[in-house]
């Protein structure tokens, strides 16, 4: 048998529980509270009388049908096996495919990246194995006329988008 529940535990039950019946025997407590004046009368007697038929009959129709309640060993799939077993499955799946793909984009990436490295280090830099030997297309030392011309032809180029677009 468990322990009982610690004294604060069972101060908040008592005080919520006589809260509870204190607002349920004088419910114009709480209507003091409306942002609005009410009219409504909890215990009259045709409410009175139909909420008891309604208890009284669903606990007589309870005890009528508790003998065909017994406990059978059966497995009884209920709406929870949707998200218990089969969101469980569909969890897995999704996360190893996002895996799958998230390895496939990052292999991807490093082959880029690497394949953009040796673009760079062949055209802008020192290529490999020419360490000493000769610089990249792009760092080499252009005559005048050469960086003039490309730079008459860039501002050209430029200056026509601008004007079209």
């Amino acid at each position: 048998r468990p322990d009982d529940a610690p004294w604060n535990m069972a101060a908040a039950m008592i005080i919520f529980s006589v809260l509870c019946i204190l607002l349920g025997v004088f419910p114009e407590l709480i209507y003091a509270y409306l942002p609005y004046e009410t009219d409504y009368k909890a215990y009259s007697a045709g409410k009175v009388l139909f909420y008891l038929q309604l208890l009284l009959f669903s606990g007589l129709a309870f005890f009528l049908l508790l003998p065909l309640m017994k406990r059978t060993l059966t497995i009884s799939l209920d709406a929870d096996w949707l998200w218990r077993v089969l969101g469980k499955r569909i969890a897995i799946i999704s996360v190893d495919g996002i895996s799958r793909a998230g390895d496939a984009i990052a292999a991807k990436t490093q082959q880029s990246l690497q394949s953009l490295h040796r673009f760079s280090r062949q055209h802008l830099g020192r290529g490999p194995g020419q360490e000493q030997a000769r610089y990249g297309l792009f760092a080499r030392a252009w005559p005048i006329g050469t960086t003039g011309i490309w730079i008459a032809i860039l501002l050209s180029a430029y200056v026509l988008v601008d004007f079209f677009f």
